[in-house]
């Protein structure tokens, strides 16, 4: 006759509660990481190659199919950036951030307005 089996004996085999969320954690890590990469091969992409179409292009394009407008595809020129007046240029920065030349990448004044 064989000894009773212990709650310690049958644990042994089984995977236990107390560590399931070291698992969860692991995922959550994995998922994190996966998603800070992701984007890498994309920007190194296109930094060198011109993007066929934007998410606005697709917007619009939508919105087309959906009017019944024409012409339904968007056309455009890519135009090289030497070939931009300066002035133009100027103006597109401005528009986004009229403190470009002042900063070097992050704007702590506005960063200050903001909160």
């Amino acid at each position: 006759m064989s000894a009773p089996r212990t709650a310690r004996a049958t644990a042994i085999g089984e995977p236990s509660k107390r560590h399931g969320w070291r698992k969860h954690l692991r995922r959550a890590v994995l998922l994190i990481a996966f998603l800070l990469i992701l984007p890498i091969p994309f920007v190194v992409l296109f930094a060198v190659v011109q993007p066929p179409l934007t998410a606005v292009m697709i917007q619009q394009t939508a919105g087309r199919l959906v009017s019944g407008a024409r012409p339904l595809w968007p056309r455009h020129i890519t135009v090289a950036r030497d070939k931009i007046s300066p002035n133009l240029r100027r103006a597109v920065l401005a528009s986004e951030d009229d403190r470009f030349y002042l900063h070097h990448g992050i704007d702590f004044v506005e960063i200050d307005q903001a909160l």
